[in-house]
C-alpha cells in the first residue's frame, strides 16, 4: 500500500482541499474543516421503497454514515445539509425529524440542520442526500495519529443496513472519541473491517498485523453496511479504560500496528475560532470570509424504469451544475453529488460528465469533487442532489 500525504499549502483566494479516506479536508482562513456525504435511496415509507421502514428511521439512515465519519475524525459538526430530491411534504418532515434525532444524540443542536428541496410533487421512492461539515477543534483532527504497537480493535459487528437493530450508533462513536485513550477511529463500510484496519494503518504510515485467531475473524470481509461497526486504535495497557466506558457493543482486538511511522500527523488549525452558521446556510469566519453554498435537486429525470422525463442522467447532472455555478455568489471550490443511482453504468457516467464540467468552473476535480451512489437500494426513479460550495472574501 502507498502512503498518503497530509500536507497543505493554503491558498488565500479559496480553500485548500485534500481527500483523506472518505473525508474531504479543507483549510480556510486558518481553520480546518471536514466534509462527509452520503445518499439514501428507496429506504423509507414511500410506495416503491425497496426497504420499507418508517420515515423517521429513514432520516437516521440518511445522516448516520456522514455524521459518524465526521465525529470519528474528531471534528465538531457545524452544518448538516439534508437535501430531498422532491418537494417538502409530511413525509419529508418525518424524515427530517429522524435526521434531527441523530444529530441531537451526539450533543449538537438541531439548528445546524438545514434542509433543501426539489420541486417534484409525488415521489414513488425515497431519494435523499446529506452533507455534514465539521470543524476541527483547536488541537486538530484525530486522524493519521495511530502509533506503533497500538492494538487495532473492532466495536460492533458487521451487519447489513436491513438489520438496523444492534448497529453501532453515532452516540457510541462519540463516547469513544471523547476517551483520551482512543487514538483513532475509522467507521467500516461495505469492504469489511479487515480492509478498514489496513486503511487505518496505511494512513498512519504503519502496517496492520492481524492476529492469527480472534472470535469474529470469519467476518473480516463481510460488508458492514451503514457503519454497523468501526475499528479503533488504543495502546494495549489502555484497553481496560475503553472497556470501562460501558459502550454496549462487542469490542474485539483483531491485531496490532507495526513498523516505524512513515507519516506526520495532520497539523492543527493555524488560528482557531468558532464558525457561525447563518440563515442563508453560509459558514462565517471571524476573519470576515464566508463559505457559501447552494443545492440543486432533481427527481424522475433519467433512465430508471419509472422515470417520467427520459434523458441521459449525465446530461441532467451537468445542467444542474451549470445552474448552481451561475447562481452561487462566491468562487466555487467543492461539488458534492449524492446520486440515487447505481454506480454502473449511470453513476460512473454522471461522475465523468461532472468532472469534465468542473474544470470550466475553476474546480480541480481530483480534490474538489466527491459524492455517493446508491448501489443497494437505487429505486425505480432517478434522484440527484448536487451541492456546490464557494468561497467569498
Amino acid at each position: 500500500m502507498c502512503s498518503h500525504s497530509v500536507m497543505f499549502v493554503e491558498d488565500q483566494k479559496k480553500p485548500d482541499l485534500y481527500r483523506f479516506r472518505d473525508l474531504t479536508l479543507c483549510r480556510a482562513a486558518g481553520q480546518l474543516l471536514a466534509f462527509a456525504c452520503d445518499s439514501t435511496g428507496a429506504v423509507g415509507a414511500l410506495p416503491e421503497d425497496d426497504f420499507a421502514t418508517d420515515a423517521r428511521r429513514a432520516g437516521v439512515f440518511l445522516v448516520k454514515v456522514a455524521l459518524m465519519e465526521v465525529i470519528a475524525s474528531g471534528a465538531v459538526p457545524v452544518a448538516v445539509y439534508a437535501d430531498f430530491c422532491y418537494a417538502p411534504s409530511p413525509h419529508t418532515e418525518r424524515v427530517l425529524a429522524g435526521v434531527l434525532d441523530e444529530v441531537r444524540s451526539v450533543g449538537v443542536g438541531g439548528e445546524i440542520v438545514r434542509p433543501g428541496y426539489g420541486t417534484y410533487g409525488a415521489p414513488l421512492c425515497t431519494a435523499t442526500g446529506v452533507v455534514v461539515v465539521g470543524q476541527a477543534p483547536p488541537a486538530g483532527l484525530q486522524v493519521a495519529c495511530s502509533q506503533p504497537g497500538d492494538l487495532v480493535c473492532t466495536v460492533g459487528r458487521p451487519m447489513d443496513k436491513r438489520s438496523h437493530i444492534g448497529q453501532l450508533t453515532c452516540t457510541a462513536v462519540k463516547a469513544l472519541r471523547d476517551c483520551a485513550a482512543v487514538h483513532e477511529i475509522l467507521p467500516c463500510g461495505s469492504k469489511g473491517f479487515r480492509y478498514e484496519a489496513n486503511t487505518l494503518a496505511d494512513t498512519s504510515g504503519l502496517d496492520f498485523c492481524e492476529s492469527e485467531t480472534y472470535p469474529i475473524k470469519e467476518q473480516a470481509q463481510i460488508s458492514c453496511g451503514a457503519c454497523a461497526c468501526a475499528v479503533f486504535t488504543v495502546a494495549p495497557e489502555d484497553l481496560p479504560q475503553v472497556r470501562a466506558l460501558g459502550i454496549p457493543y462487542f469490542i474485539c482486538p483483531i491485531g496490532r500496528l507495526t513498523g516505524t511511522r512513515r507519516q506526520e500527523a495532520l497539523a492543527p488549525p493555524a488560528r482557531w475560532a468558532p464558525l457561525r452558521l447563518t440563515a442563508d446556510c453560509s459558514l462565517h469566519f471571524c476573519t470576515g470570509q464566508r463559505i457559501r453554498t447552494a443545492g440543486a435537486m432533481s427527481y424522475a429525470v433519467g433512465r430508471r424504469p419509472r422515470d417520467e422525463w427520459i434523458c441521459a442522467p449525465e446530461q441532467r447532472a451537468v445542467e444542474l451544475l451549470k445552474q448552481l455555478a451561475a447562481s452561487l455568489p462566491a468562487v466555487p471550490f467543492l461539488l458534492i453529488d449524492d446520486l440515487n443511482l447505481p454506480m454502473r453504468p449511470d453513476g460512473e457516467r454522471v461522475m465523468a460528465a461532472l468532472r469534465q464540467q468542473l474544470t470550466s468552473c475553476g474546480i480541480d476535480p481530483e480534490t474538489g469533487f466527491t459524492g455517493s451512489t446508491e448501489d443497494n437500494h437505487p429505486g425505480p426513479q432517478t434522484g440527484m442532489a448536487l451541492r456546490l460550495f464557494g468561497w467569498r472574501e
